[in-house]
């Protein structure tokens, strides 16, 4: 059985990086044997070695009892081995751990400061070998701040030239795979802050509705590997789903005693025997608790009856069925799923999650109302009124694919037909209105099947821009800095996808029509 021994840095060291202490220790399948135990690059989709696994769990275990300063009390962990070994238990293990819940990202806000804090002093290049080095960047990896991740890319740079040149050229080809993909997926966070601000894949784990475009990142079949790694747990909703239930102001950061003595009665668990869930509160010593922290502790080993219990109880599995059924593409596959690729439904529904959660009704999808669009067959049309905000266009993407998927659409006139509408609704709404009030969008796409031909119309009262008029010249470097120039970057990209662009001005409002053969 695997275990961490002595509970000291060292004892990090070697259970973490195990027979790869050097980089004279980075032969093909030493590289191959380590990535399969860390879940890392191109082998992180492969079978879980349990007993690591557990190893991980002891220790997220024994944190959670005695809380992190607690645990890390001997001064040894001060020190700079000490640090980085901190470092890897707080960035790492939870990922593996809490995998699909908030708690997995639980500790980012201390380990990103950690790791910016170790380059910042140059303690990366002068106190840990390359091996070690590798780990101090990580955790830079997974902030969602530009600033971080940008140092990242150039440390992954540095380290790359180094792992390579540190071995003789006839083993230098796996060091170059390895270290590649590390600043190829450094790039693609990057890529992601640039555009997004934040990390689309963590939304529906986070319970954060997409932006727009992310929809669309979130569907495109080139989307890095990296960010099916963590599908959300359906337990960990239902469960504050059943809370919500009993406690209709429930306030996540702080559960109270009475909807979990509640919870407690819907599981036919005692309230102070061996079982119980109560003692969260002795822990934490206060009179409230986060739901991560109740969660947490919930998956502890000697809790796994009362957590069973939980599960079965029926709110909590009536619960977990509905949340289930908006992740997976198949809402009858068993839980957990085969694939998080290929398993889990690329735009997860965080507003119907966040929904069922909170036992309140979706509002409905918007009226038409006022201005006369063509009516045509409603298996070929989508009628949309939408305000002149980017938190709506989530629900324009789902009604382009419900109908792209009843008419048989190709994927990649799918991806473009969302592209152009977005881009074009996004410049509207972030440059066409000069005041902050409330305006009405008006969305219609029809569908022709005897031709083939999808046909978007687009009403509203933004300031007159005719895309027909000139040509015009992106801004690819203002686009990828801040999206300043959104006209020059969104209009092109609608020149570039649709098939005929049709426009005019009339009565204070805009009408376009954009044609595009599917």
């Amino acid at each position: 059985m695997t275990t961490i021994s002595p509970r000291t840095p060292e004892g990090v060291f070697h259970f973490w990086l195990g027979q790869m202490r050097s980089v004279g220790d980075a032969s093909r399948d030493n590289w191959r044997d380590r990535m399969l135990m860390w879940r890392l690059g191109p082998f992180a989709r492969s079978a879980e070695d349990r007993d690591f696994f557990n190893a991980q769990r002891d220790w997220c275990e024994q944190i959670h009892k005695e809380g992190i300063d607690g645990f890390f009390s001997d001064p040894e962990w001060e020190t700079p081995k000490g640090l980085l070994a901190k470092l890897i238990v707080l960035d790492q293990f939870p990922r593996s751990v809490y995998r699909g819940t908030p708690a997995a990202y639980a500790n980012d806000p201390m380990t990103v400061r950690l790791a910016e804090h170790l380059c910042t002093t140059n303690w990366d290049m002068t106190e840990y070998n390359i091996m070690e080095r590798m780990w101090v960047y990580v955790p830079l990896s997974h902030a969602e701040e530009l600033a971080l991740q940008e140092l990242c890319v150039e440390k992954y740079v540095q380290w790359s030239r180094e792992l390579v040149a540190a071995v003789p050229s006839g083993r230098r080809r796996i060091n170059q795979f390895i270290s590649w993909s590390f600043i190829k997926a450094s790039i693609e966070h990057s890529d992601a802050l640039l555009i997004f601000g934040r990390f689309p894949h963590r939304n529906a784990i986070l319970g954060r509705e997409h932006k727009a475009g992310e929809p669309r990142y979130l569907n495109d079949p080139v989307r890095p590997l990296w960010t099916f790694t963590q599908p959300p747990r359906p337990d960990y909703f239902a469960i504050l789903g059943a809370l919500c239930r009993f406690d209709k102001g429930l306030d996540q950061e702080g559960i109270r005693p009475e909807p979990l003595a509640e919870l407690h009665r819907a599981a036919g668990l005692s309230l102070d025997g061996p079982d119980s869930l109560m003692d969260v509160f002795e822990l934490a010593g206060d009179g409230a608790v986060a739901y991560t922290t109740l969660y947490s502790h919930m998956l502890l080993q000697e809790k796994e009856q009362a957590f069973e219990a939980v599960c079965r109880a029926p709110v909590v599995e009536d619960l977990f069925q509905q949340i289930k059924a908006l992740i997976l593409k198949d809402p009858g596959e068993s839980w957990p799923p085969k694939s998080a690729k290929y398993s889990v439904t690329p735009v997860i529904d965080v507003a119907a999650i966040n929904a069922v959660i909170t036992n309140t009704p979706r509002p409905a999808a918007p009226v038409e109302k006022g201005r006369e669009l063509p009516v045509t067959d409603p298996s070929k049309a989508v009628n949309l009124v939408l305000k002149n905000d980017s938190s709506e266009l989530e629900h324009l993407a789902h009604e382009i694919e419900g109908l792209a998927e009843r008419n048989g659409f190709e994927h990649k006139a799918l991806f473009q037909i969302q592209l152009a509408v977005e881009e074009w609704l996004m410049n509207a709404i972030n440059y066409g209105f000069e005041d902050a009030a409330e305006h009405e969008i008006h969305v219609q796409l029809r569908f022709h099947d005897d031709t083939r031909t999808l046909l978007v119309d687009i009403i509203d009262d933004a300031r007159e821009f005719d895309p027909t008029a000139e040509a015009l010249e992106p801004d690819f470097e203002a686009f990828l800095a801040d999206r300043v120039d959104g006209a020059g970057v969104g209009v092109h990209l609608v020149l570039e996808f649709a098939d005929d662009i049709a426009y005019r001005r009339q009565d204070g409002l805009n009408y376009l029509t954009l044609t595009k053969r599917v």
